[in-house]
């Protein structure tokens, strides 16, 4: 699974591709610390999954994933938050996130939320292909 990260800070950024990395099945194509070029990412890259911090500057999460969701990119967004009890959490599915997760939710949530995105998008796609 390819996958974009987007985080304001850097440490984070780095954690998050220092764990996906030691997966075998799972690749950083790109990371960025805005909206704005996340959406060019998305649109160059060809990401398989947007993980995305819903707190960044100038575009934030919520605004990246409109935007994705306006331009009819069904790319599979995991909106990751410092707290998960926010307004943001419910938002941010309606919007059309696959899924939110709070940052401290662990190693293990976080690969096995990202797996089960990825094994919900092939079922998906080999319905569609059938």
């Amino acid at each position: 699974m390819k996958i974009l990260i987007v985080d304001n800070y850097p440490t984070a950024r780095y954690g998050l591709r220092f764990m996906l990395e030691c997966e075998p099945d799972m690749e950083i194509v790109g990371e960025t610390d805005n909206g704005s070029p996340a959406l060019e990412a998305v649109r160059e890259l060809n990401p398989d999954l947007l993980l995305i911090d819903i707190n960044l500057p100038e575009k934030a999460g919520l605004e990246v994933l409109q935007r994705l969701r306006e331009e009819d990119n069904p790319i599979p967004v995991l909106m990751l938050a410092d707290q998960t009890d926010t307004p943001d959490a419910k938002i941010a599915l309606q919007m059309g996130a696959t899924a939110f997760l709070g940052k401290d939710a662990g190693f293990d949530a976080l690969i096995n939320t990202i797996r089960c995105i990825c094994e919900v998008e092939s079922e998906a796609a080999s319905t569609q292909s059938e």
